[in-house]
């Protein structure tokens, strides 16, 4: 959503819409946009999924139920691939946007 208000119309042979950051506040609108992107789509999710997978999945489980151990494993597996997946993603984007606005981690 925060792209939406900066697209402007240009006019030339054809009408298009280009999106033109604020560079005179592009180093903070581009860490509010990867704070944003990381809160929404990783930090909030992977919680919600893990909670509202695992607890129901084990509680399926029963002992001397081999059934309920591999849906408690399944469901296991699928929040480890979620992580899997975004993490890097979400870690790298950080990164990169801390970079490139100058943010040093003094790590």
């Amino acid at each position: 959503l925060p792209e939406v208000v900066h697209i402007q119309l240009v006019e030339s042979s054809e009408p298009m819409c280009l999106f033109i950051a604020p560079f005179e506040t592009y180093n903070s609108w581009a860490l509010a946009v990867t704070l944003s992107t990381t809160i929404l789509g990783f930090l909030l999710p992977f919680p919600l999924i893990a909670v509202f997978n695992v607890l129901p999945a084990c509680r399926l489980r029963r002992p001397g139920q081999p059934e309920g151990r591999r849906h408690c494993l399944l469901v296991g597996a699928y929040v480890a691939v979620f992580l899997f997946c975004w993490l890097p993603y979400h870690v790298t984007l950080l990164l990169l946007t801390l970079h490139g606005t100058h943010v040093s981690l003094h790590c």
